[in-house]
């Protein structure tokens, strides 16, 4: 039996011990020593003695043995990394797959420490989306399943953490290379409440194989025929020298490029090429390294992409005060390309009268036809009188934002768009505009742009393919005598452009600043002298610049469409495992945007799989954007049907998603990760040696034996315990009464 043994509660039995002893005493002697009252007073005695015990909580204990084995779990890693072949056995490599087997950690036998009361257990696990294979199953069924695609240690840890059972300690094997689901970390710490230790047992090499590897390789999934598209590719190497090689791209017409290029020790190196593609139509492009004498990696060698190319045809609305030079030579650009539709608002507030001409429009365009636009233009041009009234303003606000319009801030020296900063346009702005000085600064001689690191890489900032002769031709472009006044790039955005000299508080002033808004881009420009570009080169910079400025803002916009409705997907070459964000725009037979609808989608996954997603309307102000996500997890082309009921509209697109694998063999091992598992849970991190394995087995033998089940029996709230002292006190008022003492 266990007592409450406290001293506050011996001291009161004391007491009380005492207390009654003296009166029951007293009243024996009172009555002459009468065997009546003796026998009266004993049961007074035992009945505040066991009401005393009361306190002191007494408890039965009883132990019975545990049912079944304790189990030791034995986790095995059989993701692909596991194949890498990186561990020395006398004069050659051996994956670390191999280790395994050699060393027959997948066997029970092998761990010889199971008895009547303990067994092993164990289990191959890598990505954890599908039941653990077991160490029985054949070597086909594991070399087709996708489970080994990927490895997730978190989840093979937690499988033990969220059912433990029986399982008194666990060893894992394992190269510590974990890149799906969250940090094992998380499930050691669990196992360490649960006072479950996590043996590792490392393999791999924490070094990485000598290898020259295609770690770069980016497509846009479109492009346009007769237009110059970059083809950026980089190469790692982890061979310990430097090494000269030709980087071999082959192009859908048959033609090949190669790209020399010298590659430091362990280093990386990156180029590009420029392809005009001349037929419309589906193909492929291939960079490939060769592969070098002292690399044992050749799988990450070379690299094929799918790429579409299609005729384009792009709207343009340009919108202006008045007709200066920048707003001039933009729109002669704009007219001789053939590849853009361009229609002009040309407000002149000061006078009576629009602009007229070829593609001019008498007025700004409803909201119904000005959703046709993919760029608008906003010159020196603002919101009042003669100008932009606030319904125009939100209508553009919506355009970016709901329908992935490109919108594009010219200002000018009259100062009008410092009117922006009451209006709906004012949170798409990508810069704080200083409206103490509404109408910029003049300077009387020129002043110079300078590209931002963010610039030197820019894609829209390309006026050359070499990225030293760009810099050097932005470096001499004429300069301007005006420029915006402008306080500091807002949050998100991207700097590409700043003034070379001037500065404030914040740093230089930014003049070429992009930003996303909703579904949209917008682009400011702070100078309007790009028309000076043109100086002795005509159309070469300035066209190129505004023809790769107007393609990239509608970009995602022209991805697939048809009348009355728009597939928008990002990103627009997804790996597999990536999330895909939809985007549709439905307009009703009247050219309004459906602000409510059944809008649906139908996903064709590469193996035939199909998912049906229902897109979800943005609400009122959603201008008929339905959006919806799914995950490709599948490497191939995806195709994609999307419906709407109420109009009867469909449209049918599809995309590339890269099947790249996120398990990548060749790659070192993560001890550090398997050592933090075992030392959260305080287990022992071991090498896959037989040294390291004695010690590890004689860790798994000192394992004491589960500790009996205890079992607590508590008389002092037991039902019977309160009846039985009321019965006692029963008997002995009883007794009184007899004797006439009550």
């Amino acid at each position: 039996m266990n007592l409450d043994l406290s001293p506050t509660n011996l001291t009161i039995l004391v007491i009380v011990v005492l207390v009654t002893l003296y009166i029951c005493v007293q009243s024996c002697l009172r009555s002459g020593l009468k065997k009546a009252t003796i026998v009266t007073e004993c049961l007074r005695f035992l009945l505040i003695l066991l009401a005393t015990l009361t306190l002191f909580q007494p408890t039965f204990v009883t132990e019975h043995e545990p049912e079944g084995q304790s189990v030791i779990k034995i986790l095995i890693d059989d993701s692909n990394s596991m194949t890498t072949v990186d561990i020395p056995q006398g004069d050659t490599l051996i994956s670390r797959a191999a280790l395994v087997e050699s060393a027959a950690l997948a066997k029970p036998e092998t761990w010889n420490i199971q008895t009547e009361k303990v067994s092993v257990e164990v289990d191959l696990f890598a990505a954890g989306e599908s039941d653990a294979l077991t160490a029985s199953d054949d070597a086909a069924s594991k070399e087709s399943d996708p489970f080994r695609s990927a490895t997730n240690l978190d989840y093979a840890l937690d499988r033990i953490a969220s059912s433990p059972g029986e399982v008194r300690a666990v060893v894992l094997v394992s190269d510590g290379d974990w890149n799906t689901g969250g940090s094992p970390s998380r499930s050691a710490r669990k196992l360490r409440q649960l006072e479950i230790p996590v043996h590792t047992i490392a393999t791999g090499n924490p070094t990485a194989l000598p290898d020259l590897a295609l770690v770069d390789f980016d497509l846009p999934a479109l492009t346009v025929i007769g237009k110059a598209l970059r083809i950026p590719f980089a190469i790692k190497s982890t061979l310990t020298t430097p090494i000269d090689t030709e980087v071999t791209i082959s192009l859908p017409d048959g033609d090949e490029r190669t790209v020399p290029l010298q590659i430091p020790a362990g280093g990386y190196q990156d180029s590009a090429i420029t392809w005009e593609p001349q037929e419309v139509g589906s193909f492929e492009i291939t960079v490939q390294v060769p592969e070098h004498p002292d690399e044992q990696v050749s799988t990450n060698n070379s690299l094929t992409l799918p790429i579409r190319v299609r005729h384009e045809s792009l709207n343009v609305l340009l919108v202006d005060s008045y007709p200066r030079w920048e707003y001039r030579f933009t729109r002669n650009a704009f007219m001789r390309d053939p590849g853009v539709t361009v229609n002009t608002v040309l407000l002149h507030p000061d006078i009576q009268g629009k602009g007229e001409g070829a593609g001019y429009l008498e007025a700004f365009p409803s909201s119904e036809k000005l959703s046709k636009y993919d760029v608008i233009f906003l010159g020196d041009v603002g919101i009042g009188e003669g100008q932009l009234t606030p319904e125009n303003a939100e209508d553009l606000a919506q355009l970016v934002r709901n329908h992935a319009a490109g919108l594009v801030l010219l200002p000018g020296f009259r100062g009008y768009q410092s009117s922006f900063a009451d209006s709906p346009l004012e949170e798409l702005l990508p810069v704080e505009l200083d409206l103490a000085e509404p109408k910029g600064v003049r300077s009387a001689t020129p002043e110079s742009i300078l590209l931002t690191t963010a610039g030197q890489k820019s894609l829209l900032t390309k006026l050359d393919s070499n990225e030293e002769s760009n810099i050097d031709i932005w470096n001499a472009l004429p300069g301007f005598n005006w420029h915006a006044s402008t306080v500091r790039a807002r949050p998100n955005t991207n700097v590409l452009a700043v003034h070379k000299t001037k500065t404030n508080r914040f740093g230089r002033l930014p003049l070429i600043v992009t930003r996303t808004f909703g579904t949209g881009k917008v682009l400011f420009v702070g100078t309007d002298a790009a028309w000076r570009w043109r100086r002795g080169v005509e159309d070469r910079f300035h066209y190129r610049f505004w023809s790769q400025m107007v393609r990239w803002m509608s970009y995602q916009r022209t991805m697939a469409s048809t009348d009355g409705m728009r597939v928008i997907f990002s990103p627009d070459r997804p790996r597999a495992g990536d999330t895909v964000n939809l985007l549709v725009n439905v307009m009703d037979s009247s050219g309004e945007p459906l602000q409510n609808g059944t809008v649906s989608t139908q996903v064709l996954m590469p193996s035939g799989k199909t998912k049906t997603l229902s897109l979800k309307s943005d609400g009122e102000q959603s201008w008929g954007l339905f959006r919806a996500s799914f995950v490709a997890d599948e490497g191939g082309v995806v195709k994609m049907t999307t419906t709407c009921r109420e109009t009867g509209g469909k449209l049918e697109t599809q995309f590339d998603v890269i099947g790249a694998p996120l398990e990548q063999i060749g790659q070192p091992a993560r001890l550090a990760v398997l050592s933090e598992i075992s030392a959260i849970t305080q287990g022992q991190a071991t090498q896959a040696h037989q040294d390291d394995l004695d010690s590890l087995l004689d860790t798994l033998r000192a394992i004491p034996p589960p500790e009996p089940l205890q079992q607590y029996h508590q008389l002092w709230s037991h039902p019977l315990w309160a009846i039985a002292l009321i019965i006692l006190l029963g008997v002995f008022w009883t007794a009184r009464k007899l004797q006439g003492l009550i």
